[in-house]
C-alpha cells in the first residue's frame, strides 16, 4: 500500500421502519397508585381530566385522608374540581354519581 486509498461510501435513504402507533383507547389516570401529593397536582388541571378520572381522584383523595386532618374543601385545587364536578354533573352515568 502506497498512500492513502479512496474509499466510497453509499448513502442509502430509506424510510424509518417505524409502523404507525395506534391511538390508545383506554389511556386514563390510575389514581390509585399515586400518593396525596401527586392527586392535588393533577387536580390543578381538573378542566382537562375525564368525569371518571376527576370523580376517582376525588374520592382516593379522601381515602387517603383518614383521620380527617384537612378539609379539603378549602384547598383551592379542590375546590375548582369540585365546581368542575358540579358543571358536568348533567353529563355523569348513574355509576358515577353514586
Amino acid at each position: 500500500m502506497k498512500g492513502p486509498k479512496k474509499i466510497k461510501i453509499k448513502k442509502i435513504w430509506k424510510a424509518s421502519l417505524l409502523k404507525p402507533q395506534p391511538i390508545p383507547i383506554h389511556d386514563f389516570i390510575n389514581f390509585k397508585k399515586m400518593v396525596g401529593n401527586e392527586i392535588l397536582l393533577n387536580l390543578e388541571n381538573s378542566v382537562h381530566l375525564r368525569d371518571g378520572e376527576l370523580i376517582s381522584a376525588l374520592m382516593e383523595l379522601a381515602k387517603w385522608d383518614k383521620k380527617q386532618e384537612h378539609d379539603w374543601e378549602l384547598h383551592s385545587w379542590v375546590k375548582d374540581a369540585f365546581i368542575e364536578l358540579d358543571k358536568r354533573i348533567g353529563s355523569l352515568t348513574h355509576k358515577q354519581l353514586i
